[in-house]
């Protein structure tokens, strides 16, 4: 928060998301893929606080999108193949996140 006089300005900077092992699912190539996520995430993020162009904001959402739907099938056929059974549930999540 910044206090100029009577005003004050309330603002949250946010950091950028730092890969851990702590979010491993212990799947290779699904960490990879979260691991590929992170980055896009935070390429959207340096791309907001440095006030890019449209068009290559335009591409970052793009991409983030792409990839995004590309896990999210990914993610599925793994936990089909396996037979997850918290399967339903995490696909309603996926859903639901795609059609925001």
């Amino acid at each position: 928060m910044i206090i100029f006089g009577e005003l004050i300005i309330k603002f949250h900077i946010m950091t950028t998301i730092i890969w851990t092992e702590a979010l491993s699912v212990k799947i290779a190539s699904i960490d990879e893929q979260h691991k590929k996520l992170i980055d896009l995430i935070n390429d959207f993020y340096n791309n907001i606080i440095t006030h890019s162009a449209q068009e290559m904001m335009s591409d970052v959402i793009k991409a983030l999108k792409d990839y995004t739907l590309y896990h999210f099938t990914a993610e599925e056929n793994y936990m089909r193949q396996y037979g997850y059974t918290g399967f339903p549930g995490h696909k309603k999540e996926h859903d639901y996140f795609v059609g925001k």
